[in-house]
Order: structure tokens, then sequence, then C-alpha cells
């Protein structure tokens, strides 16, 4: 099989994202989509996302470490018993579109908790719900893409749509201003993404 390449080379088209959203047979899933879809999270944060991060602005804050006892946060021996974002710039404050406050305010009202579930679950819904809606990775066929796509996707449109370099990597929890300008370049050479990230995120 090829080796897989920089997720900023496999972002979603409109066509892909709205049939993924279509494949999704519930609010719980639509969830797991949105989450890193159109707000940009990592895996770690949507499972680890309850009712408490939602502020009083309505927008989402990520604590820059909380107590949890998940089998995951138990097992790393820095931070026992503690979750912390994958990067100092990981805590931050990002406001949360339409698209995903509709399904997002009524499922926190009803699991207050959040997803409640492991990396590997999130990863295993988030897979099947993409091959289930047609995606995959040009180049490397069927049963090929993965959640991070989904990430890198929310970042070139938000590239699209204006942000600067120091903007991107504040909202997507960077702390490389590097890693920012990857997606600029790439949001660069769609010509249909600034309307697109327009239509979704405002402005």
């Amino acid at each position: 099989m090829a080796k897989r390449g920089p997720s900023e080379n496999y972002v979603l088209t409109e066509a892909e994202r709205e049939a993924l959203l279509r494949t999704c047979k519930d609010i719980q899933e639509r969830v797991i989509i949105l989450l890193p879809l159109y707000l940009g999270v990592r895996v770690s944060e949507a499972i680890h996302m309850d009712s408490r991060w939602i502020g009083d602005t309505g927008n989402l804050r990520v604590p820059s470490q909380m107590v949890c006892g998940c089998s995951g946060c138990a097992e790393r021996e820095n931070n026992r018993g503690h979750w912390v974002p994958k990067t100092k710039a990981g805590a931050r404050e990002i406001g949360i579109p339409g698209i995903v406050s509709d399904d997002l305010s009524p499922f926190l009202a009803q699991y207050p908790r959040g997803l409640q579930m492991s990396r590997y679950t999130f990863y295993r819904h988030a897979k099947r719900l993409m091959k289930a809606a047609g995606i995959v990775i040009p180049g490397l066929g069927g049963d090929t893409a993965y959640p991070h796509v989904l990430r890198a996707t929310c970042a070139t449109m938000l590239a699209a749509g204006g942000m600067n370099a120091p903007q991107l990597c504040f909202h997507m929890g960077w702390g490389d201003l590097k890693v920012a300008q990857k997606y600029i370049n790439k949001a660069a050479m769609q010509a249909t993404a600034p309307a697109a990230a327009v239509k979704i995120f405002g402005g």
C-alpha cells in the first residue's frame, strides 16, 4: 500500500462533506463528525468535551487541564488522573458555527457528560461513517479515510475564509505558525474554498 501523505492533501469537497452528514443516522454520529469537521477539535478533545466546556458566551472553551478518570488518561504517567490538551496552545476558546450548535446544544442537553467514548471507539465510528459516505484517500483506495482528514478540512476552510497564521494557530490549538501556513497555502490553491468558508463560518 502507498504511504499516506500529509492530511492537508486530503481535504474533503463540499459534496463529500454533505454526503458524510447525510450518512449519519443519529445526533451522536453527527456530533462525532461535526466536532472535527466544523470546529477543528482533536479526537482527544472531542471525547473529553462535556457541557462544562460551553461558556456563557456560547463558545467552546478547551481547558488547560481537567480531572479525568478514563483509562486513557489513567495510563499517561505525566498526567495521571487528569486530561490535558496535546499542546499548551490547545487550551483555547473558539466560536461555534450554527451548523455545529444546532446539533451540539441538544446533544449536550441530553448527554451533559459528552460522548463518553474511547479514542479507539471515536476513530472506529468516524472511519465507518466516512467509508459509508464513499470517502477515500486519493491514490490509496477504499477504507483509507481517517478522522484527522476532518480536522484538516476545517483548517483549510478557515484559512480560505481569511484567517491568518496566528489566528489559525489559536483556533486549531497549534504552537507552530509553519503548520498554519501549510493550510493557508492549500486554501489559496482552491478557487471555490473562500465562498464555502463564508457560507459555513460567516464573514
